[in-house]
């Protein structure tokens, strides 16, 4: 993740599996972009098949349930949570530190262009991982231009290389405390009409597995929706750059739910960078801001900007957290 000085913390918006050890026992169950930038194609996760129009789920399953409605007609809960990852659902800790996933990005950049360097070459807080890849890449002295010409080439590649290690994608990985349990109280909410998803600057592909190694893959809401680093890179470097990327990554994952015929009435992100508040507020969407990443109240709390939002500790405390989110009145 990237974050450098921005003279106006504004910017943004202007610019418009196995389980862990850790875990409480899972119950089981069934399984737009900008004008300007790169969008990459979305591809099904390999092995798995798009076509869900065999699978036949039991009617009693919560996450199929009909929600209740009001007289208005519209679900009481109907609220679209999604959640940054690193620094948000999990940190990186101990010498392995997120090692998996960095480790991808340096196979990718050998791979394509026969270059050893690390991610760690250059600040990367709040950056996706594209445009952490160009970063990287300019900092060795390769015009963006040209790495901007082999981006899916190196995306590609580091999918596959996290893909055929599965079993090390926890490695240096830790869950933050309460996110287990705010993704178990949303997961019981399905039948009111809560849905959540991801939004992260992740690679789609690294993102579910990172969510399956850590066990918290079953809370999100089937089929999986959310905005990944895979899908946009705006190019720009800069911290405005960063926010305006995840704003478009906000909005793909509401164009997505919209796509399933899904409805709420709020749509709240929770992120531990000022680019996901920023973007959150430039998306139209509520901000919920954590300071359990690297920045601090204070750096998180200007880029609400007057929009919709709170910044929190943590996570740790699920009553505060459902109430940041509206939803602790239909929780209990």
């Amino acid at each position: 993740r990237c974050h450098s000085a921005s003279s106006s913390p504004c910017a943004a918006r202007r610019n418009p599996a196995p389980t862990s050890p850790h875990m409480p026992a899972l119950r089981k169950r069934p399984a737009a972009a900008a004008a300007a930038g790169t969008v990459v194609r979305r591809r099904p996760a390999a092995g798995k098949s798009t076509d869900t129009s065999l699978k036949k789920k039991p009617a009693s399953t919560p996450r199929e349930k009909a929600a209740p409605k009001t007289s208005g007609g519209a679900c009481r809960g109907e609220v679209l949570v999604t959640f940054d990852i690193d620094g948000t659902i999990c940190r990186s800790v101990g010498k392995a530190a997120n090692r998996l996933h960095k480790d991808a990005f340096s196979h990718a950049i050998r791979s394509v262009f026969e270059l050893d360097a690390s991610v760690d070459d250059v600040p990367h807080h709040g950056s996706t991982d594209p445009l952490i890849l160009l970063k990287v890449l300019a900092h060795h002295g390769v015009p963006v231009e040209t790495a901007k010409e082999r981006l899916e080439d190196m995306q590609r590649a580091m999918v596959e290389y996290v893909q055929a290690r599965t079993s090390h994608a926890a490695d240096g990985l830790e869950l933050l405390p309460g996110v287990a349990e705010l993704l178990q109280s949303l997961a019981r909410l399905a039948p009111r009409g809560v849905r959540v998803g991801l939004v992260t600057g992740n690679l789609e592909g690294i993102a579910w597995v990172k969510m399956q190694a850590l066990g918290l893959e079953p809370f999100f809401t089937v089929p999986h929706f959310g905005g990944f680093g895979s899908d946009f890179c705006g190019h720009d470097f800069s911290s405005e750059g960063a926010a305006s990327d995840r704003a478009t990554l906000v909005r793909l994952a509401a164009e997505r739910a919209r796509g399933r015929r899904w409805t709420w009435r709020q749509h709240v992100h929770i992120g531990d960078a000022p680019a996901d508040v920023a973007a959150a507020v430039a998306a139209g969407a509520i901000a919920v801001g954590v300071c359990t990443g690297v920045y601090t109240r204070a750096e998180l709390e200007p880029h609400l900007c007057g929009g919709k939002g709170i910044v929190l500790d943590s996570l740790a405390d699920t009553r505060v957290a459902l109430t940041s989110l509206d939803l602790l009145d239909i929780a209990q």
